[in-house]
C-alpha cells in the first residue's frame, strides 16, 4: 500500500507538469501528438528519477540503470499513445479540453503503475516493504 501512495504522489507531481503543458499547447492549437509528447518528454525525466530513488529503491537500489531507462521510456511511449488515444476518444463528447486533458492524463495511472512495478523496477519483488 505504501509504494501505490508514493507512486501516486509522484505521479501527481508528473500530472501538474502534463497538465499545462497540453493544455497551453492545445490552446495555441498544436495538436495532441505533440502536446502530450512535448509534456511527457519532460514529465517523464522527472518522475523517472523520483520513481528510482522513492518508489521502488527497495526493488531495484538507488543505482542508474540503462536497462531500466529504456524499459521505462518504452513505458512512456506506451502510456502516451494511450493518453492520445483516450483524450482523442474523450474529445468526440464535447465535453470540455481541460476535462478531456485530465481524463487523459488520470486514466493512464493503473497502467504505468503496475507496468513499472512488475517489469520496469521489478528486481526483488516481494522483498521490499509494500
Amino acid at each position: 500500500m505504501r509504494r501505490i501512495v508514493i507512486f501516486g504522489m509522484i505521479s501527481l507531481v508528473g500530472a501538474l507538469i502534463d497538465f499545462p503543458i497540453v493544455s497551453g499547447m492545445l490552446a495555441l492549437g498544436q495538436g495532441s501528438l505533440l502536446a502530450f509528447a512535448v509534456a511527457m518528454c519532460v514529465s517523464g525525466s522527472v518522475v523517472y528519477v523520483f520513481h528510482q530513488k522513492l518508489t521502488f529503491s527497495d526493488q531495484s537500489g538507488p543505482q542508474f540503470s540503462r536497462k531500466r531507462l529504456a524499459q521505462f521510456l518504452g513505458n512512456t511511449l506506451v502510456v502516451f499513445l494511450f493518453r492520445v488515444a483516450v483524450f482523442e476518444a474523450v474529445s468526440l463528447t464535447g465535453l470540455q479540453q481541460e476535462i478531456c486533458v485530465a481524463l487523459a492524463i488520470v486514466s493512464s495511472f493503473f497502467l504505468n503503475y503496475l507496468v513499472s512495478r512488475f517489469w520496469i523496477f521489478k528486481a526483488n519483488v516481494g522483498e521490499g516493504k509494500e
